[in-house]
Parts: C-alpha cells; sequence; structure tokens
C-alpha cells in the first residue's frame, strides 16, 4: 500500500492506494477541497486513476463517475451523524447506531471488487454529469 499526500490548490488530500482499491481519508482538508468548487470530485477521481495508472502500469476498473458517486455517499451521511451524535434531544441508541456510520465514512474506501457498492454506485456514475 502506498500513502500519499496530494497538495490541491492548498488543501492536502490524505490518500492510500493499493491494487484495486483507494482510502481517502474523509477529513476537514478534503471536505474544504470538495466545497471549493463543483467538479472537485471528478477532478481528484481523474487524478488518483492516472496515478493508480502511472504506479502499477494497469487501469482502475472503477470509473470517475462512480468514484464520484461514491465520495459524495460516504461524504454526506457521515456529517449528518455528526450532527445527530451532538445533539441532546437524540436518544442514545441512534447516537451508538450514528458512531458507526462515522466511523464507516471517515475512509472512503473504494474498491474494484466492492460487490453491492460497484452494483449501485457504477450505475449512478455513468450519470454523474447529470448528478453534478
Amino acid at each position: 500500500m502506498v500513502n500519499k499526500v496530494i497538495n490541491i490548490n492548498g488543501n492536502l488530500i490524505k490518500v492510500a492506494m493499493e491494487g484495486g482499491a483507494f482510502h481517502i481519508v474523509n477529513d476537514q482538508a478534503f471536505r474544504a477541497y470538495l466545497k471549493k468548487e463543483k467538479l472537485a470530485a471528478l477532478k481528484l477521481s481523474r487524478y488518483l486513476r492516472k496515478s493508480y495508472r502511472d504506479f502499477l502500469g494497469k487501469e482502475f476498473k472503477v470509473s470517475s463517475g462512480s468514484m464520484v458517486v461514491e465520495i459524495y455517499a460516504h461524504l454526506y451521511p457521515g456529517e449528518f451523524m455528526k450532527v445527530l451524535t451532538k445533539s441532546r434531544f437524540v436518544p442514545n441508541i441512534i447516537k451508538k447506531f450514528a458512531h458507526k456510520i462515522i466511523f464507516h465514512t471517515d475512509i472512503i474506501d473504494i474498491g474494484e471488487n466492492d460487490g453491492i457498492q460497484r452494483v449501485i454506485f457504477d450505475p449512478l456514475g455513468g450519470a454523474v454529469n447529470l448528478i453534478l
């Protein structure tokens, strides 16, 4: 596995790359980068796919569009759950569930062989231009 810190417009994006997968750290710098411009996630996905090809000598088998959909699918639920955990009106059982979702969205894992995720995100990725 190769860990990289990518400097994009002053935002330090932490990414790990291995055969068949990327692991993007969903931290404040990453979220700030995504908020700066509409196509930030698409630009990042294209950069990552190029890095994968340059480093491993083969294509990453997840489209840029599918990667964008997966990034946003991890980004917003985690943010919403963080708000829930801070509310004094939310029952503890819901907060416990929210913490589990936060744990699963802190790192955005995008893999070629992620079964159900590919079934969901790949078709949506084909329409990413309509979504953005």
